[in-house]
């Protein structure tokens, strides 16, 4: 659950941090990056920034929360240092590692389909509710009347043994209770 909440907090801190990078105007500045059409929305993104840690607080998980700290400082630091040309190789690379891992995935993919099937194959179909199951049903009804009997019979012969054993008042006291 920590690691879970971990990655989570950093998404979306993330996803905060990385807003506050391609809007800050000062940066856009130096690296000749046209300036933005509308005005950026800092507030919401620092909100993003820093509220996964406030809930990590509030959740009491502490575990999760200096993850989240440490994480926060290497994207953090690992954001700062990209320049749009690094940012433009990062896509490129993402691509085409995007593109390695379709391919790789396809014959997997077709793999376990072809054994899903196979399966399927093999798996001996459920009945289906027709004339077979009813007779089943009569079976299984008749087999709980037979053992209900039966269970009469031994509360029967419970309670003749009970009736033929001398009266203990120590006995029918602890019993009562």
């Amino acid at each position: 659950m920590t690691a879970a909440l971990s990655i989570l907090a950093l998404t979306v801190t993330g996803a905060g941090l990385v807003y506050l990078w391609a809007t800050n105007a000062k940066r856009r500045r130096v690296f000749g990056v046209p300036r933005l059409e509308r005005r950026p929305w800092f507030w919401p993104a620092r909100l993003a920034v820093w509220l996964p840690g406030l809930v990590l607080i509030g959740a009491g998980d502490v575990a999760a929360l200096v993850v989240w700290l440490g994480g926060l400082t290497v994207l953090g630091w690992g954001i700062a240092c990209l320049t749009p040309g690094r940012l433009e190789a990062a896509q490129a690379f993402a691509a085409r590692l995007q593109a390695k891992a379709t391919r790789q995935a396809a014959p997997i993919l077709t793999r376990g389909t072809a054994l899903i099937s196979r399966a399927r194959q093999l798996i001996p179909a459920l009945p289906r509710r027709s004339s077979g199951s009813a007779s089943a049903l009569r079976v299984r009804d008749a087999r709980i009347e037979e053992l209900e009997a039966r269970v009469a019979r031994l509360e029967e012969l419970l309670d003749a043994q009970e009736e033929a054993r001398p009266h203990h008042p120590q006995l029918a006291l602890a019993r009562s209770r």
